[in-house]
């Protein structure tokens, strides 16, 4: 009898769940974003007026430390440099520490775009970020349809042991994709990305953009059709359940041949 099992659709939940509360902890808390700085509440952060955007990136700058990492190869001058920030790590380590918590155990192999250490700062931040922002069961968009839709012989994983259970599953994560474009404020690009793998291929993923959200998609809490976020699963036998930006696009289900 297998001794070990994972849910792969409550381990893309989590990190739906991870990827809003830190966007969350970003927009209210670092940029100390309200209804005041939002010509109107129904207007995505990313198209506020020039001026508007100008205000909140140099508030970003001075809460947030930016560090190079790098250089890229395929840029030239400051556009080269690979940049990192506590943004960043908050992000990921909000991620890592959800995880964790839904998953004591760690039945998968957790790949991070940062380093993982951090300081008594990040660590005071990510604590602040999971107390406010982060409900452990909070259904997370559509989720109700998602669980009729999966499968439960492709969402639950069993083996013999959590270690094999480790070398099949993976869960990789970016926590800002577009970290320059977060720092220089062209912030149609800043995205958190997750990638899920079963035996070597991608069965999960979450894109959420970061300020493609508005004033109430970040305040109300429900995030029902927050902008923003995009979740994929991709099940064997019932075909793919897909959130684009907030609504549910149905895609048909495969055909075996």
């Amino acid at each position: 009898m297998p001794m070990a099992g994972a849910d792969l659709v409550e381990l893309l939940q989590v990190c739906v769940r991870g990827a809003m509360a830190a966007q969350r902890y970003i927009i209210l808390e670092l940029l100390q974003l309200d209804s005041s700085d939002a010509p109107r509440r129904d207007v995505r952060i990313a198209d506020f007026e020039p001026q508007s955007l100008r205000m909140l990136r140099d508030r970003l700058r001075h809460v947030v430390t930016v560090g190079v990492k790098g250089q890229l190869a395929h840029k030239e001058g400051t556009a080269a440099n690979d940049l990192v920030t506590t943004a960043d790590i908050v992000t990921q380590t909000v991620l890592e520490r959800a995880l964790a918590d839904a998953f004591p155990d760690m039945p998968f192999t957790l790949v991070g775009e940062e380093d993982a250490n951090t300081s008594a700062a990040i660590a005071s931040q990510v604590d602040d970020c999971m107390r406010r922002f982060l409900v452990a069961d909070f259904p997370i968009p559509l989720q109700a349809d998602l669980n009729r839709h999966a499968c439960t012989e492709s969402r639950l994983i069993c083996a013999e042991t959590y270690e094999e259970l480790r070398s099949r599953i993976g869960v990789f994560l970016d926590p800002i994709d577009g970290t320059n474009c977060f720092v220089d404020g062209h912030w149609t690009a800043p995205l958190t990305l997750v990638g899920i793998t079963l035996d070597g291929l991608p069965v999960a993923g979450v894109v959420n953009r970061l300020f493609y959200c508005t004033i109430d998609d970040v305040t109300c809490g429900s995030g029902a059709e927050c902008g923003s976020l995009s979740y994929v699963w991709n099940d064997a036998s019932t075909g793919p359940f897909l959130l684009h930006e907030g609504r549910r696009v149905h895609v048909g289900a495969r055909h075996a041949a």
